[in-house]
């Protein structure tokens, strides 16, 4: 008396493109099944630690902003001026390297 073992089978293409056809026993089909789902499964988990640990650290970076300490001894309006200066500053170096590097002209 003989038992026939089942089998699962597939199809693939080779580098070729050529297609291959096979077969494996349902025990092979089932063990390379389980593994795909455990690979499949970790990177998720470690895909997820990561993401938290990145909301973590966005979340502290807040905290720390919100803990900055507020400058109380100068004056307000001399920063916003200070503020202002340095943007000015920044806008006319923006302008200068669009100027000199992509060919702008003069506005």
């Amino acid at each position: 008396m003989s038992v026939k073992k089942s089998q699962s089978q597939f199809s693939l293409r080779n580098s070729a493109g050529k297609r291959v056809d096979g077969s494996l026993s349902d025990t092979t089909a089932r063990i390379l099944y389980k593994l795909a789902l455990t690979v499949w499964h970790v990177s998720f988990h470690i895909e997820n630690k990561h993401q938290n640990k990145r909301r973590e650290n966005i979340g502290k970076r807040r905290e720390d902003k919100l803990e900055t300490p507020i400058n109380t001894s100068g004056s307000f309006k001399e920063e916003v001026e200070e503020l202002r200066e340095l943007r000015d500053k920044q806008r006319k170096s923006r302008v200068e390297h669009k100027r000199l590097n992509h060919g702008m002209s003069r506005n």
